[in-house]
């Protein structure tokens, strides 16, 4: 080969890495046509889960739980804290009778209830009318707390006296008898180990740290975001790591947020994401369950589409780079 003939060579080969113009264009084509197909993919399985959403809402078991829940009484945050101090896994409670009347159930012999306060109304007598609210003591140790009163015309209704006496309440787990419907179950604790390792990496460059917390720091949750830090039970299944995660991408925990959404939504958005990043990656997911006991409707879900198709994108995008980054030879 003459000098001549090799500088031609060399002038004709293209750069070790070099891309033409038509290649970077078809390079181009061909990512703009994944994100399309990743789009509807994400589309399609919201409305899958949307309607899924709705048959579990439809159902007599769902029906038959929501029935027998609503029939437990709603207790002040007060008396909440009261019951947690002492009984963290409490579930369901209700007094003595309430458990037979309602429920045929028996409280099992040597259970310790669980105290809690509860209102009561006093009429004083008539010589204690001259005493405005104060603080008195009464049968069991019952504090008076304020006084109620009304008038029509002329005539002052009869004075009444609010105070607050100590009861006993008691969790499903201390009573025996006829079953209770079974909530339906919304823990999926899946794990894959190497796709978690990609959300730990992706927390991480967000600067998103992840703790690995016990049961009884929880209350009852399989997972927690803090705004900047996340916390799973051991057992926690990846669908709760990703719903996590999507919490802190929406920045659910600023103040701001929370103020222009409702918790039902923050939910229904989290766990949709978390359902439709967790079947890309064929993780499953019992999202239609959890939406369903959080009473979450179609339209519900379908109204956050655009907002659970950003962070669904970012997180697939992302743990797909991170793979297609160690499969690169050196």
């Amino acid at each position: 080969m003459t000098a001549m003939a090799a500088t031609t060579t060399m002038m004709t080969q293209p750069k070790k890495g070099w891309k033409s113009r038509s290649n970077e264009t078809d390079w181009q084509e061909q990512a703009e046509q994944k994100r399309k197909a990743l789009m509807q993919s994400i589309t399609d399985a919201i409305a899958a889960l949307a309607a899924e959403t709705d048959e579990v809402r439809a159902s007599e078991t769902l029906a038959r739980y929501f029935k027998t829940v609503s029939q437990f009484h709603r207790y002040s945050l007060h008396n909440q804290i009261l019951i947690w101090l002492q009984k963290p896994e409490a579930t369901l409670v209700a007094g003595y009778r309430t458990w037979q009347q309602k429920f045929n159930r028996c409280v099992k012999k040597g259970e310790k209830g669980i105290a809690i306060l509860a209102p009561r109304i006093y009429k004083p007598k008539e010589d204690e009318d001259s005493k405005e609210g104060g603080e008195r003591t009464y049968e069991g140790g019952t504090v008076l707390l304020s006084t109620l009163s009304s008038e029509e015309g002329d005539q002052p209704a009869p004075r009444r006296r609010i105070y607050f006496t100590t009861v006993y309440v008691f969790d499903v787990s201390q009573t025996e008898g006829d079953p209770l419907p079974d909530e339906p179950e919304w823990r999926e604790r899946s794990k894959d180990l190497d796709f978690e390792q990609r959300l730990t990496a992706f927390a991480a460059s967000r600067g998103i740290t992840v703790e690995i917390v016990d049961d009884d720091e929880m209350n009852g949750a399989e997972g927690r975001s803090f705004g900047g830090k996340i916390q799973l039970l051991p057992q926690s299944g990846s669908h709760t790591f990703v719903h996590e995660l999507a919490h802190e991408l929406y920045e659910h925990c600023k103040a701001e947020v929370r103020e222009q959404t409702t918790r039902q939504q923050r939910e229904i958005e989290a766990d949709t994401a978390a359902h439709v990043v967790c079947q890309h990656f064929g993780i499953p997911s019992s999202s239609a369950n959890y939406l369903a006991l959080w009473q979450a409707g179609k339209e519900d879900i379908l109204g956050c589409m655009e907002r659970v198709r950003g962070v669904a994108i970012e997180l697939i995008e992302a743990i797909e780079g991170s793979h297609q980054q160690e499969e690169v030879p050196a």
